[in-house]
């Protein structure tokens, strides 16, 4: 079947080198991009949970509600 292209054949054969280039490096890079981002990413503390109760325990009105304390660690100046 012929079909009409711009490309001479040595473009047609550069462009599938490159993209053999490009997908045999692909997981190495993507690999090397992943540690990199792991390695600045910090490790975020947990939240201190406060648990707070309200009458006793089977009486009217008995309530009792978590909620946790974050600390903002945000040094930027916005």
């Amino acid at each position: 079947m012929f079909r009409f292209s711009t490309r001479s054949a040595y473009d047609e054969i550069n462009r599938a080198i490159q993209a053999k280039k490009f997908y045999a490096t692909l997981p190495k890079k993507l690999d090397n991009a992943i540690e990199d981002c792991i390695e600045e990413m910090e490790v975020l503390e947990e939240p201190a949970a406060i648990i707070k109760e309200v009458g006793t325990f089977g009486d009217d009105g008995w309530s009792i509600s978590k909620t946790a304390s974050f600390v903002n660690n945000d040094d930027s100046t916005d």
